[in-house]
């Protein structure tokens, strides 16, 4: 039997090197670890070490990626991951002072003492639809994540102006309520009042007031016109007709909605 050469030590500990690396890549995807990052995420997060926070997100975007992972994984990791970016830009944003002074005068930063000039992150607005993509792949539109993400990525759109693509969003929402539990269930209602919401907050009131005006019909098919259940509802209106500087109506709902009280509700 011949002895290994020099050479043939080195193509072994090569093949010995590329292997190991590729059993580590191509391991099962485990739990732990991907539950393991996320809570170090979050804790950097809420200690608003942004940085941080999206390296162990990103790990655990690569760790739900590998075979096995549960399908819930990538959409809430990239969610966090979103959150975290959010968190940098806006930080970022807020506290515009030169990198050799954020030390000393954002003490509960520590992150950001030079990541104004060495370091970039994607948009939020990147992360944010990619997370609300794999919610909306995963879970139906009713899942709380989705509404969450869904709302998260329209606030992004509103701080950039592109209103069409926030309208959007909350449009197609409504057709997937209609489409998946019918015109006149409450996850329908639901999506009606977070478009109603979007034309409030742009003014448009007119078209707020016919969603708002589908709303309450449904809830009264559902309730009764009487029905204590109708008062956060009745509540909301009033707030909404106060804003839009109908008094009156504003006035009149509120009466309707002291009459559907338990006290004083006689079909109670």
């Amino acid at each position: 039997m011949r002895t290994m050469t020099k050479k043939d030590l080195l193509v072994f500990a090569i093949l010995t090197c590329f292997l190991g690396g590729l059993a580590v890549v191509m391991r099962p995807a485990s739990e732990a670890i991907w539950q393991q990052q996320i809570q170090d995420g979050q804790a950097a997060f809420q200690a608003h070490q942004s940085r941080e926070a999206l390296r162990c997100y990103a790990r655990a975007v690569q760790e739900a990626g590998r075979p096995g992972a549960d399908v819930s994984w990538l959409p809430e990791s990239l969610f966090c991951q979103a959150e975290a970016s959010e968190q940098f830009h806006s930080t970022i944003i807020i506290h515009k002072i030169p990198v050799h002074q954020s030390a000393s005068l954002l003490p509960n930063y520590p992150d950001l003492a030079d990541s104004y000039a060495r370091w970039t992150t994607p948009e939020p607005e990147v992360l944010y639809q990619r997370a609300y993509a794999e919610y909306t792949r995963v879970y139906l539109p009713n899942y709380p994540g989705v509404d969450v993400c869904r709302h998260r990525l329209a606030d992004c759109y509103f701080r950039q102006e592109k209103y069409r693509q926030a309208e959007s969003l909350f449009i197609a929402a409504l057709v997937e309520y209609k489409h998946e539990y019918g015109p006149d269930s409450f996850e329908t209602a639901h999506g009606l009042m977070d478009l109603a919401s979007y034309y409030r907050r742009r003014e448009q009131y007119a078209r707020a007031d016919a969603l708002l005006t589908q709303i309450r019909r449904i809830h009264e098919a559902q309730f009764g016109r009487y029905d204590a259940r109708m008062a956060p509802l009745l509540r909301q209106l009033a707030t909404f007709y106060q804003q839009w500087g109908h008094t009156q109506i504003a006035r009149r709902t509120l009466l309707l909605e002291r009459q559907v009280q338990p006290a004083r509700n006689p079909r109670v």
